[in-house]
């Protein structure tokens, strides 16, 4: 029971070390999934905000889809939602009751995805987020506001549903 007690709290303390305070030391930016720390980072800041839609990364090197996937789900559970994105997103009105509108997370590897955003929605709003040390974009976020997600338009990106 005691040994049990020990492992439990070594546990514990390690996840909290290797999750929640060293990412935030500067000099562990690359440790790190980078982009995916800081899109879980965004979508808990602002999920009151927006309803978020996250790329899937399939694009990306190797695993890193995986990777993504398995970050944002362990730093935004219980705080931001958010779903990953689609050739079609359909939202229900309730959804965009108490939201700005939606977020739209992707990479710069999607380019199909940045092509029909820009397309679909050319007042969004767009943000880069740039990594510090080399200046290359991670990841871009796309903010659309609730007047102009389109209603029953099943060929956008994203739309409402009735």
């Amino acid at each position: 029971m005691f040994l049990a007690a020990v492992v439990s709290c070594s546990a514990v303390i390690n996840l909290n070390q290797y999750f929640v305070i060293y990412p935030k030391e500067k000099s562990a930016f690359m440790d790190f999934s980078p982009a995916s720390t800081n899109i879980a980072r965004l979508i808990n800041e602002k999920h009151k905000e927006y309803s978020f839609f996250v790329s899937k990364s399939e694009k990306m090197y190797g695993f890193y889809s995986w990777e993504q996937k398995v970050m944002l789900e362990f730093l935004t559970y219980g705080k931001g939602v958010y779903r990953h994105l689609e050739d079609v997103n359909a939202m229900e009105t309730y959804e965009l009751y108490e939201v700005k509108g939606a977020a739209i997370v992707v990479r710069p590897s999607d380019e199909e995805y940045i092509k029909r955003i820009e397309a679909d929605f050319p007042r969004a709003g767009r943000e880069d987020f740039v990594n510090e040390f080399n200046g290359e974009i991670i990841y871009i976020c796309y903010y659309i506001f609730k007047d102009d997600i389109p209603k029953n338009k099943r060929d956008s990106l994203i739309y409402i549903r009735d």
